[in-house]
């Protein structure tokens, strides 16, 4: 049994540093790559189609957190989601449902200033879909506030349409 468990530790330790950036994924984002964004409780529904929710920006932000996923497993994505997203970078610690995928190069069909850029903080495939909508700090025309909400939303619809797949984690 310690023999078992020792080998599934040397596995499990060496597909994580290989997912941790050992192998990273260097340079500019090719629009041919694929990446993920995480999902949690709320993001999905019970036929595991995604709601726009996933996709909209923290309010105060133009930017959605992303990671690049080309030529990984999916153990290597959800070890990515399981350590870096709940533990790492997020100081709420909600878990890591599940995942949905999209080609980057679909993103122009949204709005052609749309982004992806390597962010490699807090890992070496973490990316930022930019140039998203964003409501300025000093908003104060309720008008204003509304019709970019709005657009938030659309854009958050649109990206839904641009999913490829849908990982839930069971």
């Amino acid at each position: 049994m310690l023999i078992c468990l020792t080998l599934l530790r040397k596995t499990f330790f060496y597909l994580f540093k290989r997912s941790m950036g050992v192998w990273p994924v260097i340079g500019k984002i090719h629009t041919r790559e694929t990446v993920c964004r995480f999902l949690f409780e709320g993001d999905f529904r019970n036929d595991q189609s995604v709601k726009p929710k996933a996709f909209l920006p923290p309010p105060d932000s133009g930017e959605l957190s992303v990671y690049r996923i080309s030529n990984l497993s999916s153990f290597e994505v959800m070890s990515i989601g399981k350590y870096f997203v709940e533990t790492v970078s997020r100081r709420r610690k909600p878990e890591v449902l599940g995942e949905a995928t999209m080609k980057v190069s679909s993103l122009k069909s949204i709005r052609r200033n749309l982004v992806v850029k390597a962010w490699r903080c807090p890992h070496p495939r973490h990316a930022n879909i930019i140039n998203l909508p964003v409501v300025p700090k000093n908003q104060t025309v309720v008008a204003d506030y509304k019709e970019i909400k709005q657009e938030q939303k659309n854009v958050a619809q649109a990206m839904v349409s641009l999913v490829s797949g849908v990982t839930i984690y069971s």
